[in-house]
């Protein structure tokens, strides 16, 4: 593989780092698990929601806020109203599409279930994002509508690193891409010059040599 995802979940916290160093707006930071990434304002959409992003077997209110009790909760107590009234609104700004917030997480469309994860970490207010594969296994309808709302995240300044096997949607998304091949960068494209050519050229450059 390329090592996208390992490089990613080391700089989340999730797995080891072997070397190098992290420096998240304009300061040096160093996670040492997800919980302090997160409490950074660090946010990380996994490739496998059904694994990693969600817990499927509990209802969709609870994933909604798992990241974010702290807005849902009074001195230490959970405030149902409010924790109703927060993720409602949340999937409402999504377009999500489900019977009640107590349905398990599992009776979702896999589309839906991407934006019950998504909105996990919009409501914990990250400053920067990684999508790791976000439309994979998701309708066309749905993955214009996880687009847009990348986009909007993007318009509303939090930073957006997109993991991504589809050309087409690395070229129409990115501002510019960091190729990968074996856990190296073998190369970085900037808007202008990301074409499906050049991508390739890379991916194979070190295989090559």
């Amino acid at each position: 593989g390329s090592g996208r995802t390992e490089a990613m979940r080391a700089v989340f916290g999730a797995d080891k780092m072997d070397s190098g160093e992290i420096t998240m707006l304009g300061k040096r930071v160093n996670f040492s698990n997800p919980r302090s990434a997160i409490r950074h304002g660090f946010g990380y959409l996994s490739e496998n929601r059904k694994a990693l992003g969600l817990i499927v077997d509990q209802s969709i209110r609870v994933n909604t806020t798992m990241a974010s009790l702290q807005k849902v909760t009074q001195r230490g107590f959970l405030k149902k109203k409010r924790e109703k009234d927060h993720v409602v609104s949340l999937l409402s700004q999504l377009s999500t599409k489900y019977g009640s917030i107590e349905d398990d997480a599992s009776s979702l469309s896999g589309g839906n279930q991407q934006k019950v994860a998504l909105a996990k970490w919009i409501s914990s207010d990250c400053k920067c994002m990684v999508f790791d594969e976000p439309t994979r296994g998701v309708d066309v309808g749905a993955k214009v509508e996880i687009y847009n709302i990348m986009n909007k995240l993007a318009e509303q300044g939090v930073a957006i690193i997109m993991i991504s096997s589809e050309m087409t949607e690395i070229i129409g998304m990115c501002d510019r891409a960091i190729v990968m091949h074996q856990g190296r960068i073998t190369g970085e494209l900037s808007k202008e010059n990301l074409s499906e050519e050049n991508i390739i050229e890379l991916a194979i450059k070190e295989a090559a040599q």
